[in-house]
């Protein structure tokens, strides 16, 4: 993923048609979509400056929105 830290969009250089899911620090939920263009271009303009961790499939992976 990259940039890391991010500000307006977030990039996953991954071929994937899962459902991303963005939970904040707490464990909640604040983004989730399906992705289907390669990389990856996920918005995340509206959340908060602060640490996330983004899951995919089984994976997890923290990075930071200023």
């Amino acid at each position: 993923i990259y940039p890391n830290p991010a500000s307006d969009f977030l990039m996953v250089d991954s071929n994937i048609e899962l459902p991303l899911e963005i939970y904040d620090l707490q464990g909640k939920v604040v983004l989730r979509e399906l992705q289907s263009e390669y990389p990856a271009k996920i918005n995340i303009s509206s959340l908060q400056n602060g640490i996330y961790i983004l899951k995919i499939g089984n994976t997890a992976k923290k990075w930071i929105k200023n």
